[in-house]
């Protein structure tokens, strides 16, 4: 990676960008190239908060929360999207949290370059969840991570 560059802002909303400079070497015995990008540098969870099979107390989060996390890939003009994740909304219980999972592509009408948009959002609505809906919680964040860990693959011609 060439260059790297954080910019933390302190405000309320707590904004993180961090821009990613990177090229591949073209010197690759190859006749296709291939690169795989993970959209995510941060990630709402790593692994499953919940991983006992059952669950003997209440969960509480402390509070409620609104996590969103958005990522904009502008893809060089001689790279083609070859697979890239689907949408995704799963809905808790009760209607007490969501997450929503949401790609777009979009073509500049004046460079011609393409550009994905990623958005993920995690919203927990309750802090207390009663022990009957641990499964249902458990379910939840292994889909979150499974969606987070998605990979978007590239083509180059």
């Amino acid at each position: 990676i060439p260059s790297l560059a954080k910019t933390l802002e302190n405000s309320i909303s707590k904004s993180f960008i961090c821009k990613v400079y990177f090229h591949q070497n073209d010197n690759h015995m190859f006749y296709r190239q291939i690169s795989y990008v993970e959209p995510f540098f941060v990630k709402h969870f790593k692994k499953n908060p919940f991983l006992n099979k059952t669950r003997k107390s209440s969960i509480d989060f402390g509070y409620s929360f609104l996590d969103a996390i958005s990522t904009k890939i502008i893809i060089p003009s001689d790279y083609l999207i070859d697979e890239m994740p689907d949408n995704k909304y799963i809905n808790l219980s009760e209607n007490s949290g969501y997450f929503n999972f949401r790609t777009e592509v979009i073509k500049d009408t004046i460079t011609q370059n393409q550009h994905i948009t990623i958005e993920s959002k995690l919203n927990i609505d309750r802090t207390l969840y009663n022990v009957t809906e641990y499964a249902n919680l458990q379910t939840f964040f292994s889909e979150i991570i499974k969606k987070n860990n998605e990979i978007i693959t590239l083509n180059k011609f």
